[in-house]
């Protein structure tokens, strides 16, 4: 269970970068991860913060996919802190690949 926790923020951190992104598209844009890794840095035993600062990456990634046939795929990273317990320093590193794909007009 904490694995998964751990895991859902740093797919919500990236994933939800994307998804706002993909929303001011007018092309249809389908989205996974198609990798996704772990370092497990230390135990989180308090609120923990995931932050994923490659907004602008991200950006440019969809704009890619809108205008492609083919399917685009760029790593990306999110970092997760608990700020109570370890300040700034890392309790998780994850490396997230997004892949994206402009739907067929089918």
């Amino acid at each position: 269970m904490y694995f998964g926790a751990l895991a859902i923020g740093a797919d919500c951190a990236a994933g939800l970068l994307a998804f706002q992104h993909i929303k001011q598209q007018p092309a249809k844009i389908d989205l996974i991860f198609s990798k996704f890794s772990a370092d497990f840095l230390k135990r989180a035993e308090a609120h923990t913060v995931f932050t994923c600062n490659e907004g602008d990456r991200i950006g440019t990634l969809v704009s890619e996919a809108a205008r492609s046939d083919e399917r685009v795929e760029m790593p990306f990273e999110v970092i997760a802190t608990a700020p109570e317990q370890t300040g700034d320093d890392p309790v998780a590193r994850f490396e997230l690949v997004l892949s994206l794909k402009r739907r067929s007009r089918t």
